[in-house]
């Protein structure tokens, strides 16, 4: 195997069943949309722009009885043939897939900028929306997503909303004293 960068491309050159096959694939690292071919026949990339730009992707891909799938972690590109992954020889780990309780998590998100009415609510909703789906989208253990992705719900409305109220609440309090 093969690793080729030629203008914004990266190829693959590999052997498979005494076949040889280049699997490029064209990065859009601003909108999400890969494009991924073998031999310059295209495959349908199928994970979300948005899940792809935050978290990363998992493209599987058949040839013959082979498994193979373009990975791309952290912004790092690998190939995995048949479980097994090119670079560092390691088991192919795939990303889970997206759950329900992720969206439902980034759902709590869009009353913040609404509930406050100022441009830094605004932010701190889309950066935590961001934050939810990297959590969630990790290949840990689905407890751990969990806990990590509600954190990153949780901490803007702790910041923006609640720790001012009790704030202001114990102001009033002891302003008479």
């Amino acid at each position: 195997m093969k690793k080729e960068k030629k203008d914004k491309s990266i190829r693959w050159k590999v052997v498979l069943d005494g076949d040889e096959y280049e699997i490029k694939i064209d990065m859009s690292p601003f909108t999400g949309k890969h494009k991924i071919y073998v031999d310059d026949e295209p495959v349908p990339f199928e994970t979300p722009a948005l899940i792809s730009l935050i978290a990363g992707f998992d493209q599987y891909i058949k040839i013959g009885d082979n498994h193979l799938f373009v990975t791309c972690r952290g912004g790092k590109l690998d190939l995995s043939i048949n479980g097994v992954m090119r670079s560092s020889k390691e088991e192919f780990v795939p990303m889970p897939k997206m759950e329900k309780w992720m969206w439902i998590l980034c759902l709590f998100l869009v009353p913040l900028p609404i509930v406050k009415r100022d441009a830094i609510s605004a932010l701190f909703a889309v950066v935590g929306i961001f934050a939810c789906i990297y959590f969630a989208m990790k290949p840990n253990n689905e407890k751990t997503r969990i806990k990590m992705a509600t954190a990153a719900v949780a901490l803007p409305w702790t910041i923006l909303v609640i720790f001012p109220f009790f704030i202001e609440f114990f102001q009033k309090l002891f302003s008479g004293l």
